[in-house]
């Protein structure tokens, strides 16, 4: 989707230092935090394998049970990637159907649902599966396993399912409406769908399956407590018994190969979405004239996003007892609730700044760009618990007491998650109409009050959007965290985490409530927030350009 696309307004990097030195100085001073643990992990690694270090060496051979897990896991990963994309596109297709407001109504409840932890769909899900086996138990239904890969790729796919549904959005909506149009005169819908609008917006989904399948392949979150075993969860296993940073790498190093080749495949996607200003275009006219069996697949995609809806506020609401019950347990978890809370908001005070910085100095040059968002997405690749270990080996012995415990965590998210912020205030950057800073500038505002009081404005969608997700997902962050926290102190989502390996509870789903509650309502304020800016932003360059 490369119609219209532009590069960024030239007074948006109207540089505060000069030279291209300078700028590439500071913005590797800027990478340089979400790079540094991956790079002492392999640094470690590197010297254990100079010295012959034979723990590295025994966890360099290759077993045939490595093998066989390591194929099961890029399997399952890619299963429920590709499962959850082709549901997204399915959804993005059926909701022009609908009116305007319905439609709307639909992509909020998506995006609502973006930032909502995987385990939390677990919980709602084991518990919607074991009331059907209660239900139909007197009959001769044969009850369906709650442990084994099925119920792992079907929770997984269900926790994808918001993301796919909005890449699928945004793919078929920033193809050309006179595109969609002209072939639209010579072909019938499907072939329209697959002929024109599929090939043109492959990159973003390319980018979409490669985010999902990553974060499929590098965590072991769900398939753990569907008792399933991965990849992922080898790597923290083999630091849990060597005690060897470079051993857990030797460990993840055949995973990483894996993951490295499709975050590459994923680069030109990601740029995309990163520099492509047409997130906000009305897009293609709604397609209505699609065959029988392909309306079956958009009905049924439809009816699972419903479902999922309904299991994830029902399957969690089904478990949580009475409420005197969930206030004891919400109350019991004080503390765990203000140390997530605080983890969540450090990480946003530091990382939205540092995102915007990255952003800020991002290179002009093809080729400088091309690394910028190799760099930039390479935490992606990179196991959880490994970007743990590298953070404990950097900070252990420079820093202790309360910092330590509560300072690891919140580099933990900002590592992990710091790429999709950086993704999101670019887009916002590339969105922003280069008549509005022209006229800002002929109003004659000098120097860094062009960026306070223009710059900073129009990006603030942008900036507001980053900080949530940034904050939701740092709450949700499980493999490092549960590495770094500091001793005697745990995140909701360990507690809900270490409970759920011990059955549904009350106050597990107390917990899982109220998570879900801060996530869903945060993203729904900045919404909100977003649609309030956003229409007075039209109105403003409108009158601009009047």
């Amino acid at each position: 989707p490369g119609a219209g696309n532009r590069t960024m307004h030239p007074m948006i990097h109207s540089s505060l230092l000069s030279g291209r030195t300078a700028r590439c100085v500071v913005l590797s001073l800027l990478l340089l935090p979400i790079l540094l643990p991956v790079g002492i992990v392999l640094l470690l690694f590197a010297l254990s394998v100079i010295r012959g270090d034979p723990v590295v060496t025994a966890q360099l051979a290759w077993t045939t049970r490595s093998g066989l897990l390591l194929v099961k896991s890029i399997v399952y990963a890619a299963a429920c990637a590709l499962s959850a994309l082709v549901l997204g596109i399915l959804f993005a297709t059926v909701i022009p159907r609908f009116p305007q407001m319905a439609s709307r109504t639909m992509t909020v409840i998506i995006i609502a649902l973006l930032p909502v932890p995987p385990y939390i769909h677990a919980l709602a899900w084991s518990n919607a599966v074991s009331a059907l086996n209660i239900l139909l138990s007197g009959t001769s239904y044969q009850p369906f396993a709650l442990q084994g890969w099925v119920m792992a790729w079907w929770v997984q796919v269900m926790a994808f399912l918001p993301f796919a549904c909005l890449i699928g959005i945004i793919a078929l909506s920033a193809i050309s409406r006179d595109l969609i149009d002209a072939a639209r005169i010579v072909s019938p819908d499907i072939t329209v769908l697959s002929k024109i609008m599929v090939p043109v917006s492959l990159p973003i989904m390319s980018a979409g399956f490669g985010f999902l399948f990553l974060s499929g392949v590098t965590e072991y979150s769900v398939p753990s407590l569907f008792s399933v075993d991965t990849y992922a969860l080898d790597i923290f296993a083999a630091f849990s018994a060597t005690n060897a940073v470079g051993a857990a790498f030797a460990a993840a190093l055949p995973l990483i190969v894996a993951a490295l080749g499709i975050l590459g495949i994923s680069q030109p996607g990601f740029r995309a979405l990163g520099e492509f200003p047409g997130w906000t275009r009305a897009g293609a006219g709604p397609l209505r004239e699609w065959p029988a069996w392909f309306s079956a697949l958009q009905s049924m995609a439809l009816i699972l996003v419903v479902l999922l809806s309904f299991v994830l506020v029902f399957g969690t609401a089904g478990s949580m007892g009475s409420l005197p019950g969930i206030g004891a347990a919400i109350s019991s978890s004080g503390m765990e609730i203000a140390y997530s809370l605080e983890i969540g908001l450090l990480a946003v005070i530091i990382g939205i700044p540092l995102a915007a910085g990255i952003v800020f100095f991002m290179p002009h040059g093809i080729y400088t760009k091309k690394i910028f968002w190799v760099l930039v997405t390479l935490p992606l690749a990179i196991p959880s618990s490994l970007i743990g270990m590298g953070l404990l080996t950097l900070f252990a012995t420079t820093m202790k007491g309360p910092a330590f415990g509560l300072l690891l965590p919140v580099f933990a998210g900002i590592v992990r998650f710091l790429p999709v912020a950086i993704i999101i205030i670019s887009a916002q950057v590339h969105m922003i109409d280069p008549v509005l800073l022209d006229a800002a500038r002929f109003l004659g505002t000098p120097g860094s009050g062009y960026y306070l009081k223009v710059t900073l404005p129009l990006l603030a969608p942008g900036i507001g959007i980053a900080a949530v997700f940034l904050f939701s997902l740092t709450l949700g962050e499980l493999g490092a965290t549960l590495l770094v926290a500091a001793p005697g102190y745990q995140t909701m989502t360990m507690k809900i985490y270490n409970y759920l390996h011990y059955g549904s509870f009350p106050a597990v789903a107390g917990l899982s409530a109220l998570m879900a509650g801060l996530t869903t309502i945060t993203t729904l304020l900045a919404l909100y927030g977003t649609g309030m800016w956003m229409q007075r932003f039209r109105l403003f360059r409108s009158e601009v350009h009047d």
